[in-house]
């Protein structure tokens, strides 16, 4: 007899892992023995006729190494008997139980294993899908809660809108309606009184005579007419009152309506393109219109008015330039003339100037030669007076030089014992000299700036051609500076010479030299305040105009330009 039960998993997946079935067979009865049934496949679901024999079988599953899986509770059955044959009144034969069956489960664990990291891995993609579904979901929503929110507003514009037209419409509607109902009534009294008043008299005249109209009339004007205009009144009165329950029946009537007409789309649709395609036929109409009768006519009016004037115009320059013309080839035929006689005189005059040009030639070089002979004896005797004088002093300042040169040589060669002795001051300015002579310009500066010496500066400064300096100026931008500087340092002795170096060395910096960038500042602070103090010192100097315009001229050039 055969038996079904599950095998369970973790996640009591039962469709994935189905039914597990192990048959077992009846043997002969062994004695104190057990059998061991094989192990056979599962079969797919599919439940197996039971066997007409039954017997007590006890159901064992093997733990499993790799998974832990539940054990298979023991299902204990009742003994049964069994027919012999096919007769069920056969007598029964009573079974022998035999002894407990061991029944083992296949060893599928690891394909087991692979289903389930299969069904864990499926489990876990549609987790994230169901994720990433209800991310979208809920973007989506929120999109139709923005859409829905635009919608309602923008509805809510239009309603207000809508409602403001119906408004304004039912109250123009509702005194429209009032102002013909009032209208009618009137005209219904004074009918009726028309009416009334022309046919009673007829109907009087009629039936009865002369005598009794006069009295009839006055009972009439007396009594009836009063009378009738009361009951007129009461009808008037009562028409008015229904007239206005039913206007304001037909008031709400018309509101809802036209409320219900005004909030469908196909109105508001019908209205905008009714609008539009209006105001588009009557704005063509009234361009076309315009374009046609106004703006073309002017234009071509204002087109032609321009042409005459221009034709004007060119006409009138035309004869003008034409006259002018005529008076300009007068003219230059006057000046042909002229200068046609102008060309014979001018023949003459060669004749005339060369015999002119020869008698001063003579009386100019014979007084040419007097002077000169007179000036040269002057300037001769004044030449070497001063020849004498200058030589002299250069000579004395020369050996005075020398003189404290070498105290000083003499002086540091004693102090410094064995060092070599420093160059006189006589063999730097005959450095210079000779270094001005070869056109060494710079060089000079140099080795008198480098020396320290505003003495030996202002030899250099006398020595050297002012025009060679500056014109054009071979001093490098240092040397200016550094001229510039000790120039402005001793502004006690400061004199013509020195005010022209200075000047012409300002005007000769380069502002876009870097080295002049880095350092002109400071040494044109130091300038502006040598010079203040000079001017504050000398007001009276015959340089301080000089002075006042270097300064100018350095707050309007150079400090700019730093």
């Amino acid at each position: 007899e055969g038996y079904n039960f599950k095998n369970i998993d973790d996640d009591d997946d039962e469709e994935e892992l189905g039914q597990r079935r192990v048959t077992t067979q009846k043997s002969a009865p062994v004695p104190a023995t057990q059998k061991v049934v094989p192990e056979v496949k599962p079969v797919n679901k599919e439940p197996v006729a039971p066997v007409a024999t039954a017997e007590q079988v006890t159901i064992k599953s093997e733990p499993k190494s790799s998974i832990d899986w539940p054990k298979v509770p023991e299902v204990p059955h009742p003994p049964q008997t069994t027919f012999l044959g096919s007769n069920p009144q056969a007598v029964p034969v009573p079974v022998v139980p035999a002894p407990p069956l061991i029944v083992t489960v296949p060893q599928n664990s690891k394909h087991l294993e692979e289903k389930l990291d299969r069904l864990l891995d499926i489990v876990q993609a549609q987790s994230r899908q169901i994720s990433d579904l209800r991310t979208q979901l809920h973007e989506q929503q929120n999109k139709n809660a923005e859409e829905l929110n635009r919608y309602q507003a923008s509805l809510g514009q239009v309603k207000q809108s809508i409602n403001t037209r119906i408004t304004e419409l039912v109250t123009r509607y509702d005194q429209k309606v009032r102002a013909e109902t009032q209208l009618a009534s009137h005209n219904q009294i004074l009918q009726i009184r028309d009416m009334v008043t022309q046919t009673l008299p007829a109907i009087m005249a009629k039936g009865i005579s002369e005598r009794v109209i006069p009295m009839i009339m006055t009972e009439l004007n007396r009594s009836m007419l009063p009378m009738i205009g009361s009951k007129i009144d009461q009808i008037a009165t009562q028409m008015k009152i229904e007239l206005a329950s039913k206007i304001q029946h037909t008031d709400l009537t018309m509101r809802n309506t036209i409320d219900i007409v005004c909030r469908s789309q196909s109105f508001v649709e019908a209205v905008g393109n009714s609008i539009q395609a209006g105001v588009r036929k009557g704005l063509e109409q009234v361009y076309q219109e315009s374009l046609r009768n106004i703006i073309l006519p002017g234009y071509e009016r204002s087109s032609q008015e321009l042409f005459r004037q221009l034709n004007l115009t060119f006409s009138a320059g035309t004869k003008e330039y034409v006259q002018k013309l005529d008076q300009y080839v007068a003219q230059q035929k006057t000046v042909t003339d002229r200068t046609q006689e102008l060309a014979e005189l001018i023949k003459k005059v060669p004749e005339q100037v060369n015999g002119t040009a020869d008698r001063q030639n003579k009386a100019s070089t014979t007084v040419l030669r007097e002077d000169i002979g007179r000036d040269f004896k002057v300037l001769q005797t004044n030449l070497l007076k001063i020849l004498r004088d200058t030589i002299r002093q250069e000579i004395e300042k020369g050996l005075e030089a020398q003189a404290s040169s070498l105290e000083d040589s003499v002086l540091s060669a004693v102090r410094s014992q064995a060092q070599t002795p420093a160059p006189s001051m006589v063999d730097v300015q005959e450095q210079i000299r000779q270094m001005l002579t070869h056109a060494q310009i710079n060089k000079a500066f140099h080795k008198a700036l480098l020396s320290n010496d505003l003495s030996l500066v202002e030899f250099t400064m006398e020595k050297a051609e002012f025009r060679l300096v500056f014109n054009p100026c071979p001093l490098e931008q240092t040397v200016l500076l550094s001229l510039i500087q000790q120039i402005s340092a001793d502004m006690s002795n400061y004199n013509d010479l020195k005010h022209r170096y200075l000047t012409e060395s300002i005007i000769n910096l380069r502002w876009t030299d870097p080295i002049t960038k880095e350092h002109a500042p400071k040494v044109m602070r130091e300038l502006t305040q040598n010079c203040q103090n000079f001017l504050a010192a000398n007001p009276t100097s015959s340089l301080a105009t000089g002075l006042r315009m270097l300064l100018m001229g350095i707050q309007a050039l150079g400090l700019k330009q730093i």
